[in-house]
């Protein structure tokens, strides 16, 4: 992704599998960034009621909370689990 665009030390996501924490680290460390999981589960609608309440009296400074992953493993780890995988699948 890196090739394509900065990305920066920090992803954000959100979704299904941002619920699972063990996925969460497991991301951070395989891209060795900083993971945030906002605690809303429909950010979509938050954005779209936050944008159409900008000009208005309503209290926009509520933020959503959020859980962080900063990476615990080397990425190298994750390598060598998933070639010595790859090499039992091998010849099936």
């Amino acid at each position: 992704m890196e090739d394509i665009t900065e990305i920066g030390q920090t992803i954000s996501i959100d979704g299904g599998l941002s619920g699972n924490p063990w996925f969460c680290q497991f991301l951070a460390d395989v891209l060795q960034k900083t993971v945030t999981v906002q605690s809303g589960k429909e950010l979509t609608a938050f954005g779209t009621a936050m944008m159409a309440a900008v000009n208005t009296t309503i209290n926009k400074s509520e933020s959503v909370k959020q859980a962080s992953y900063a990476t615990q493993n080397s990425h190298n780890e994750y390598k060598l689990q998933f070639a010595k995988a790859v090499s039992r699948c091998r010849n099936w």
